[in-house]
């Protein structure tokens, strides 16, 4: 007598349905630096804007700003 199971194609279900790929639902995406943001903070920040106003235009928290935009927030527009 053979298994129920052994006839099975492995890229199907129980049901018979295809197997599709998981996602990958583990925690939320890298913010994405870009050159043109890079130049918006340090605009802002030579305007005088504060970290936190700053921190809105580019859609991100204060501190993912100090973390990927450290050099432009202390650089000294002359």
């Amino acid at each position: 007598m053979k298994p129920e199971n052994s006839t099975a194609d492995p890229e199907t279900d129980l049901f018979g349905n295809p197997l599709l790929p998981m996602k990958d639902p583990r925690g939320r995406k890298a913010y994405a630096k870009s050159k043109a943001n890079q130049k918006l903070v340090v605009d802002l920040r030579g305007g005088g804007m504060t970290h936190g106003k700053i921190a809105i235009v580019p859609g991100c928290d204060e501190k993912t700003l100090r973390k990927y935009y450290s050099r432009e927030l202390h650089c000294q527009v002359v």
